[in-house]
């Protein structure tokens, strides 16, 4: 076991904010998955969300639509649990159980930085079972050579995110390619494209006992490929990287911010407001918002939007759903459900 506080390795200790708290194809086409675009950008063509299919708002907070479905591991409580999330770098833990192990989605951070949040967070990084890549930016990567050098970790991405860092990396590292579902740490982990300015960027949607997980961040625009992976899990973690009018005024130059607003970009506040809310009224409860920049939002800002959109459709904070930022610069909460 490594233990981190006052060690040479890992520095002092820092405190922790906050505590604890293919199979969706068919489903997308049966609730009219359709590709999200953005009002907000010129590239973009308007969005209206699929028809929610009969189901009412007020869903209970331990539902969804894939509810005991799954199969993998036991019904151990999951975690989920933000290092750090935004274009300075980004990495999120997560766990199906006790003596499962876990993994990493992305490893943006310094292998030091990483190891002393997860101490810190009363988590052996010892325990860790490999590393997620979304894509090949260095905001996701920038770890990646050192852990898994330092702890022998096995690196799943999709070919062609593995094509770009076998340069990188130590030699005699496991690249192990993600195709279809695999099991990994007692989870089941299958990939999905994004739209994203990175070659094979990909999304996951992750089966952890009776409990299912999306993750999509860097992305310019939910796909009916997005939509169908997010849709009836019990988790969705979903970019909300801009408010439009914040970043048409701020420093960034011309040519940025329309990348960023592309549909190979990010996702703006009201897209992610909207996908939120259809995917509420499908059943999701539990919600974070990821990956904000720091020049043209604030968590504020995503979250008020997001809310709005909710409360638009008749749901209320506790009651219907739970939804967390997860921050820039350091540890988010640890979400365990």
């Amino acid at each position: 076991m490594i233990f981190c506080s006052g060690s040479a390795f890992c520095g002092a200790a820092k405190d922790v904010k906050g505590g604890p708290l293919g199979k969706a194809g068919a489903e997308g086409a049966r609730m009219g998955a359709a590709p999200f675009g953005g009002a907000e950008s010129h590239a973009r063509s308007a969005w209206s969300p699929p028809q929610a299919g009969g189901l009412r708002p007020g869903c209970p907070l331990h539902g969804g639509e894939g509810a005991g479905k799954t199969t993998h591991g036991g019904d151990s409580m999951v975690t989920f649990f933000p290092l750090s999330s935004g274009s300075s770098g980004n990495s999120y833990y997560l766990s199906a159980g006790e003596g499962q192990g876990g993994l990493l989605i992305d490893a943006g951070i310094s292998a030091r930085r990483t190891r002393c949040t997860l101490c810190d967070a009363g988590i052996d990084p010892e325990g860790l079972r490999g590393i997620l890549v979304t894509h090949d930016h260095t905001d996701h990567i920038s770890g990646v050579r050192v852990l898994a050098k330092q702890l022998r970790l096995p690196i799943y991405a999709t070919a062609g995110t593995l094509e770009s860092l076998a340069g990188t990396v130590e030699a005699g590292t496991q690249l192990i390619p993600l195709e279809e579902e695999q099991e990994i740490a007692g989870m089941g982990i299958s990939p999905f494209a994004t739209q994203h300015d990175a070659p094979d960027s990909c999304g996951f949607r992750i089966e952890a006992g009776s409990r299912t997980i999306g993750f999509a961040t860097d992305l310019g625009a939910v796909t009916a490929t997005v939509w169908a992976h997010l849709l009836g899990c019990h988790l969705a973690v979903l970019e909300s990287n801009y408010e439009d009018s914040v970043l048409m005024n701020c420093t960034y130059p011309y040519y940025l911010k329309q990348r960023i607003r592309s549909e190979y970009g990010h996702l703006s506040n009201a897209e992610a407001a909207k996908t939120v809310e259809a995917l509420a009224q499908r059943g999701t409860a539990h919600f974070v918002l990821a990956h904000l920049s720091r020049e043209s939002n604030t968590p504020a800002l995503a979250r008020s939007n997001t809310e709005a959109a909710l409360s638009a459709a008749g749901m209320q904070p506790e009651r219907d759903y739970r939804l967390w930022i997860a921050p820039r610069d350091g540890p988010g909460t640890m979400i365990r459900f």
